[in-house]
Protein backbone atom coordinates (compact mmCIF):
# COMPACT_ATOMS: atom_id res chain seq x y z
CA UNK A 1 0.00 0.00 0.00
CA UNK A 2 2.78 2.45 0.94
CA UNK A 3 4.74 1.63 -2.22
CA UNK A 4 1.65 2.16 -4.34
CA UNK A 5 0.99 5.57 -2.78
CA UNK A 6 4.61 6.57 -3.40
CA UNK A 7 4.30 5.43 -7.02
CA UNK A 8 1.06 7.37 -7.48
CA UNK A 9 2.57 10.51 -5.97
CA UNK A 10 5.61 10.18 -8.24
CA UNK A 11 3.42 9.69 -11.31
CA UNK A 12 1.31 12.68 -10.27
CA UNK A 13 4.41 14.87 -10.02
CA UNK A 14 5.65 13.67 -13.39
CA UNK A 15 2.27 14.15 -15.07
CA UNK A 16 2.24 17.77 -13.93
CA UNK A 17 5.19 18.34 -16.25
CA UNK A 18 3.53 16.62 -19.21
CA UNK A 19 0.68 17.55 -21.51
CA UNK A 20 -2.81 17.08 -20.08
CA UNK A 21 -4.29 13.99 -21.71
CA UNK A 22 -7.89 14.66 -20.69
CA UNK A 23 -10.12 15.72 -23.64
CA UNK A 24 -10.68 19.42 -24.17
CA UNK A 25 -14.20 20.46 -23.13
CA UNK A 26 -14.70 17.03 -21.58
CA UNK A 27 -16.91 16.14 -18.64
CA UNK A 28 -16.28 13.23 -16.31
CA UNK A 29 -19.33 11.77 -14.57
CA UNK A 30 -18.28 10.04 -11.35
CA UNK A 31 -20.26 7.07 -10.03
CA UNK A 32 -20.05 6.63 -6.26
CA UNK A 33 -22.07 4.17 -4.19
CA UNK A 34 -21.83 4.17 -0.41
CA UNK A 35 -19.85 6.27 2.08
CA UNK A 36 -18.49 4.66 5.24
CA UNK A 37 -18.19 6.69 8.46
CA UNK A 38 -14.66 7.28 9.71
CA UNK A 39 -15.19 5.24 12.88
CA UNK A 40 -16.67 2.19 11.14
CA UNK A 41 -14.61 -0.83 9.96
CA UNK A 42 -14.85 -2.05 6.39
CA UNK A 43 -17.87 -4.29 5.88
CA UNK A 44 -20.07 -5.69 3.12
CA UNK A 45 -19.00 -5.28 -0.51
CA UNK A 46 -15.98 -3.21 0.45
CA UNK A 47 -15.30 -1.79 -3.01
CA UNK A 48 -18.61 0.11 -2.86
CA UNK A 49 -18.16 2.00 0.43
CA UNK A 50 -15.54 4.72 0.29
CA UNK A 51 -14.24 5.80 3.68
CA UNK A 52 -15.20 9.27 4.91
CA UNK A 53 -11.66 10.62 5.08
CA UNK A 54 -10.93 9.40 1.56
CA UNK A 55 -14.20 10.85 0.28
CA UNK A 56 -13.27 14.23 1.72
CA UNK A 57 -9.84 13.93 0.08
CA UNK A 58 -11.58 13.25 -3.24
CA UNK A 59 -13.70 16.38 -2.80
CA UNK A 60 -10.61 18.44 -2.05
CA UNK A 61 -9.09 17.23 -5.33
CA UNK A 62 -12.25 18.20 -7.20
CA UNK A 63 -12.31 21.61 -5.52
CA UNK A 64 -8.74 22.22 -6.63
CA UNK A 65 -8.87 20.72 -10.10
CA UNK A 66 -12.44 20.71 -11.39
CA UNK A 67 -15.71 22.54 -11.73
CA UNK A 68 -18.55 20.45 -10.29
CA UNK A 69 -21.75 20.81 -12.34
CA UNK A 70 -25.15 19.16 -12.36
CA UNK A 71 -25.83 16.08 -14.45
CA UNK A 72 -28.54 17.92 -16.35
CA UNK A 73 -26.12 20.67 -17.30
CA UNK A 74 -23.55 18.14 -18.47
CA UNK A 75 -26.07 16.25 -20.59
CA UNK A 76 -27.34 19.45 -22.19
CA UNK A 77 -23.83 20.38 -23.31
CA UNK A 78 -24.55 23.91 -22.14
CA UNK A 79 -21.86 26.50 -22.95
CA UNK A 80 -19.00 26.26 -20.48
CA UNK A 81 -17.27 28.98 -18.56
CA UNK A 82 -13.76 29.76 -19.67
CA UNK A 83 -11.72 27.79 -17.17
CA UNK A 84 -8.69 25.53 -17.14
CA UNK A 85 -10.40 23.22 -14.66
CA UNK A 86 -12.18 20.05 -15.68
CA UNK A 87 -15.95 19.68 -15.51
CA UNK A 88 -17.14 16.90 -13.19
CA UNK A 89 -20.53 15.48 -12.21
CA UNK A 90 -21.05 13.61 -8.92
CA UNK A 91 -23.59 10.77 -8.85
CA UNK A 92 -24.49 8.08 -6.30
CA UNK A 93 -26.08 4.72 -7.06
CA UNK A 94 -28.34 2.83 -4.63
CA UNK A 95 -29.27 5.69 -2.25
CA UNK A 96 -27.18 4.25 0.57
CA UNK A 97 -27.85 5.78 3.98
CA UNK A 98 -24.17 6.61 4.37
CA UNK A 99 -24.16 8.60 1.15
CA UNK A 100 -27.40 10.41 1.99
CA UNK A 101 -26.53 11.22 5.61
CA UNK A 102 -22.82 12.00 5.15
CA UNK A 103 -21.99 12.87 1.54
CA UNK A 104 -25.00 14.93 0.46
CA UNK A 105 -24.79 17.47 3.33
CA UNK A 106 -21.07 17.93 2.66
CA UNK A 107 -21.69 18.52 -1.04
CA UNK A 108 -24.46 20.99 -0.19
CA UNK A 109 -22.08 22.79 2.19
CA UNK A 110 -19.71 23.27 -0.73
CA UNK A 111 -22.59 24.39 -2.95
CA UNK A 112 -22.20 21.41 -5.29
CA UNK A 113 -25.00 19.57 -7.11
CA UNK A 114 -25.33 15.79 -7.17
CA UNK A 115 -27.64 13.07 -8.46
CA UNK A 116 -28.88 10.03 -6.50
CA UNK A 117 -30.16 7.02 -8.43
CA UNK A 118 -32.80 5.39 -6.26
CA UNK A 119 -33.93 1.71 -6.23
CA UNK A 120 -37.31 2.76 -4.92
CA UNK A 121 -38.60 -0.61 -3.63
CA UNK A 122 -35.69 -0.71 -1.16
CA UNK A 123 -36.27 2.66 0.47
CA UNK A 124 -36.12 2.33 4.24
CA UNK A 125 -34.89 -1.29 4.16
CA UNK A 126 -31.85 -2.62 5.98
CA UNK A 127 -29.59 -3.36 3.01
CA UNK A 128 -28.82 -5.13 -0.25
CA UNK A 129 -28.02 -8.72 -1.19
CA UNK A 130 -24.49 -7.95 -2.44
CA UNK A 131 -23.43 -6.58 0.93
CA UNK A 132 -25.01 -9.59 2.63
CA UNK A 133 -23.18 -11.96 0.27
CA UNK A 134 -19.87 -10.16 0.73
CA UNK A 135 -20.20 -10.54 4.51
CA UNK A 136 -20.13 -14.29 3.91
CA UNK A 137 -17.04 -14.19 1.69
CA UNK A 138 -14.76 -11.78 3.52
CA UNK A 139 -15.53 -8.51 1.78
CA UNK A 140 -15.50 -9.18 -1.96
CA UNK A 141 -17.73 -11.17 -4.29
CA UNK A 142 -16.09 -13.61 -6.66
CA UNK A 143 -16.87 -13.20 -10.35
CA UNK A 144 -18.68 -16.55 -10.22
CA UNK A 145 -21.03 -15.43 -7.43
CA UNK A 146 -21.60 -12.05 -9.04
CA UNK A 147 -22.39 -13.55 -12.45
CA UNK A 148 -24.77 -16.11 -10.95
CA UNK A 149 -26.60 -13.43 -8.99
CA UNK A 150 -26.69 -10.70 -11.62
CA UNK A 151 -27.18 -12.77 -14.79
CA UNK A 152 -28.73 -16.13 -13.85
CA UNK A 153 -30.92 -14.54 -11.13
CA UNK A 154 -31.33 -11.21 -12.99
CA UNK A 155 -30.13 -9.41 -9.86
CA UNK A 156 -33.52 -10.11 -8.27
CA UNK A 157 -33.02 -10.13 -4.50
CA UNK A 158 -35.61 -12.85 -3.91
CA UNK A 159 -34.05 -15.19 -6.48
CA UNK A 160 -30.53 -14.45 -5.28
CA UNK A 161 -31.48 -15.37 -1.71
CA UNK A 162 -32.48 -18.85 -2.93
CA UNK A 163 -29.17 -19.43 -4.73
CA UNK A 164 -26.42 -17.74 -2.72
CA UNK A 165 -25.60 -17.78 1.01
CA UNK A 166 -26.36 -14.40 2.57
CA UNK A 167 -25.60 -12.93 5.96
CA UNK A 168 -28.55 -11.62 7.92
CA UNK A 169 -29.56 -8.17 6.72
CA UNK A 170 -29.92 -7.16 10.37
CA UNK A 171 -26.19 -7.71 10.79
CA UNK A 172 -25.28 -4.96 8.32
CA UNK A 173 -24.21 -1.56 9.70
CA UNK A 174 -26.54 1.41 9.40
CA UNK A 175 -24.71 3.11 6.56
CA UNK A 176 -25.40 0.11 4.28
CA UNK A 177 -29.16 0.51 4.58
CA UNK A 178 -31.13 2.11 1.78
CA UNK A 179 -32.13 5.61 2.83
CA UNK A 180 -35.60 6.43 4.07
CA UNK A 181 -37.85 8.44 1.77
CA UNK A 182 -37.96 11.27 4.30
CA UNK A 183 -34.16 11.55 4.31
CA UNK A 184 -33.99 11.79 0.52
CA UNK A 185 -36.76 14.37 0.38
CA UNK A 186 -35.00 16.41 3.07
CA UNK A 187 -31.72 16.19 1.16
CA UNK A 188 -33.45 17.46 -1.97
CA UNK A 189 -34.78 20.58 -0.26
CA UNK A 190 -31.45 22.37 -0.70
CA UNK A 191 -32.13 22.49 -4.45
CA UNK A 192 -28.84 20.78 -5.26
CA UNK A 193 -29.86 17.10 -5.20
CA UNK A 194 -31.52 15.41 -8.17
CA UNK A 195 -33.44 12.15 -7.63
CA UNK A 196 -33.57 9.68 -10.52
CA UNK A 197 -34.60 6.05 -11.11
CA UNK A 198 -32.37 3.02 -10.57
CA UNK A 199 -35.34 0.72 -11.35
CA UNK A 200 -37.74 -0.24 -8.57
CA UNK A 201 -36.05 -3.41 -7.32
CA UNK A 202 -32.49 -3.05 -8.67
CA UNK A 203 -32.77 -5.75 -11.31
CA UNK A 204 -30.58 -6.46 -14.30
CA UNK A 205 -32.65 -4.80 -17.03
CA UNK A 206 -30.85 -6.78 -19.73
CA UNK A 207 -32.04 -10.08 -18.22
CA UNK A 208 -35.76 -9.49 -17.62
CA UNK A 209 -38.83 -9.43 -19.83
CA UNK A 210 -39.91 -6.27 -21.63
CA UNK A 211 -43.08 -6.17 -19.53
CA UNK A 212 -41.14 -6.28 -16.27
CA UNK A 213 -38.60 -3.75 -17.50
CA UNK A 214 -41.35 -1.24 -18.26
CA UNK A 215 -42.94 -1.83 -14.86
CA UNK A 216 -39.62 -1.50 -13.00
CA UNK A 217 -38.69 1.73 -14.73
CA UNK A 218 -42.11 3.36 -14.65
CA UNK A 219 -42.63 2.67 -10.94
CA UNK A 220 -39.19 4.02 -10.05
CA UNK A 221 -39.66 7.08 -12.26
CA UNK A 222 -43.13 7.78 -10.85
CA UNK A 223 -41.72 7.85 -7.33
CA UNK A 224 -38.96 10.28 -8.31
CA UNK A 225 -41.28 12.57 -10.21
CA UNK A 226 -43.46 13.11 -7.14
CA UNK A 227 -40.79 15.61 -6.16
CA UNK A 228 -39.55 18.76 -7.79
CA UNK A 229 -36.05 17.29 -7.84
CA UNK A 230 -37.10 14.13 -9.76
CA UNK A 231 -35.75 13.66 -13.28
CA UNK A 232 -36.24 11.02 -16.06
CA UNK A 233 -32.62 9.84 -15.90
CA UNK A 234 -31.81 6.17 -15.32
CA UNK A 235 -28.65 4.46 -14.06
CA UNK A 236 -28.40 0.83 -15.16
CA UNK A 237 -28.25 -1.47 -12.11
CA UNK A 238 -25.05 -3.54 -12.06
CA UNK A 239 -23.97 -1.63 -15.16
CA UNK A 240 -25.79 -4.19 -17.32
CA UNK A 241 -27.35 -2.75 -20.45
CA UNK A 242 -27.93 -3.35 -24.14
CA UNK A 243 -28.42 -0.96 -27.08
CA UNK A 244 -31.64 -2.84 -27.83
CA UNK A 245 -33.19 -1.41 -24.65
CA UNK A 246 -33.18 2.19 -25.92
CA UNK A 247 -36.67 2.32 -27.42
CA UNK A 248 -38.21 0.55 -24.41
CA UNK A 249 -36.62 2.98 -21.97
CA UNK A 250 -37.76 5.95 -24.02
CA UNK A 251 -41.30 4.58 -24.09
CA UNK A 252 -41.11 4.32 -20.29
CA UNK A 253 -40.32 8.02 -20.11
CA UNK A 254 -36.51 7.95 -19.72
CA UNK A 255 -34.57 10.69 -21.52
CA UNK A 256 -31.02 9.51 -20.69
CA UNK A 257 -29.57 6.30 -19.24
CA UNK A 258 -26.13 6.01 -17.67
CA UNK A 259 -23.69 3.15 -17.56
CA UNK A 260 -21.25 2.61 -14.68
CA UNK A 261 -18.18 2.51 -16.91
CA UNK A 262 -16.74 4.38 -19.83
CA UNK A 263 -14.81 7.61 -19.91
CA UNK A 264 -15.11 11.27 -20.71
CA UNK A 265 -18.25 12.81 -22.10
CA UNK A 266 -17.51 15.35 -24.85
CA UNK A 267 -19.77 17.47 -27.05
CA UNK A 268 -17.80 16.38 -30.12
CA UNK A 269 -18.48 12.65 -29.80
CA UNK A 270 -21.91 11.37 -30.75
CA UNK A 271 -23.34 9.10 -28.04
CA UNK A 272 -26.63 7.35 -27.62
CA UNK A 273 -28.59 9.10 -24.84
CA UNK A 274 -29.20 5.59 -23.50
CA UNK A 275 -25.49 4.80 -23.14
CA UNK A 276 -23.97 7.75 -21.30
CA UNK A 277 -20.54 6.84 -19.85
CA UNK A 278 -19.53 7.29 -16.24
CA UNK A 279 -16.36 6.55 -14.30
CA UNK A 280 -16.90 4.14 -11.42
CA UNK A 281 -15.19 5.27 -8.20
CA UNK A 282 -14.11 2.24 -6.15
CA UNK A 283 -13.52 2.62 -2.43
CA UNK A 284 -9.81 1.96 -2.89
CA UNK A 285 -9.26 4.89 -5.26
CA UNK A 286 -6.72 7.25 -3.73
CA UNK A 287 -6.94 11.02 -4.05
CA UNK A 288 -3.71 10.92 -6.08
CA UNK A 289 -5.17 8.44 -8.55
CA UNK A 290 -8.34 10.54 -8.84
CA UNK A 291 -6.25 13.57 -9.73
CA UNK A 292 -4.34 11.52 -12.29
CA UNK A 293 -7.66 10.45 -13.78
CA UNK A 294 -8.73 14.08 -14.10
CA UNK A 295 -5.54 14.69 -16.02
CA UNK A 296 -6.33 11.81 -18.35
CA UNK A 297 -3.82 9.31 -16.93
CA UNK A 298 -6.24 6.60 -15.81
CA UNK A 299 -8.27 6.05 -12.68
CA UNK A 300 -7.49 2.51 -11.62
CA UNK A 301 -7.75 1.81 -7.88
Amino acid sequence: MILRRVAERTLLNVSALLADRAPANGTLILAYHGVRPADEPERGERSLHVGWDRFLAHLDVLERCAQVVSLERALSFAPREQTVRKQVVITFDDAYEGAVQLALPELARRGWPSTVFVPTDFLGTRGFWWDQAAEMTGGALSSDIRDRAVDACAGDALLVAKEIPLASVESLPWYMACARQEALVEAGRCGLVTLAPHTASHVNVAAISEERLLDEVRRSLAWCQQFESGRPLLAYPYGRWSPSLASLLQSAGISHALRVNGGWLTPHVSLSPMAIPRMNVPAGLSAERLELGLRGYGMRA
